[in-house]
């Protein structure tokens, strides 16, 4: 079968890995199997979702974690190199995460 003549949606042919948005219908999202319901670990799973476009993001009860956030990055970028490394350090004997998300976290548990 010449590859025309597999059936598609908008040129693109069904059951091909997909991420992304076709004509603002639908989101595919790839994810791998780790473990979620009735998934194998190792193996790809693409899932289907209904386009939307929320009313609006930017909804007054987030300006306050908005502000706390940009003033986080802000503390953050104006910190010195060597100030950088310590963080670095910390989150490296603490936790999982880089040092930048260790700040961010702790000015939002100091600061909210």
């Amino acid at each position: 079968m010449a590859y025309t003549d597999k059936i598609c949606y908008d040129d693109i042919p069904l059951g091909l890995s997909l991420r992304k948005q076709l004509n603002k219908e639908f989101i595919y999202r790839i994810q791998p199997g780790n473990g979620f319901h009735g998934s194998k670990i190792g193996k790809l799973y693409q899932h289907k979702y209904t386009y939307f476009v929320p009313s609006s993001i930017n909804n007054p009860e987030s300006n306050h974690s908005r502000s706390i956030f940009a003033a986080a990055v802000a503390a953050w970028q104006s910190l010195t190199e060597l100030q950088k490394n310590v963080w670095r350090e910390l989150a490296d004997l603490s936790s999982n995460i880089p040092g930048y998300n260790y700040f961010i976290r702790d000015y939002f548990d100091k600061n909210y």
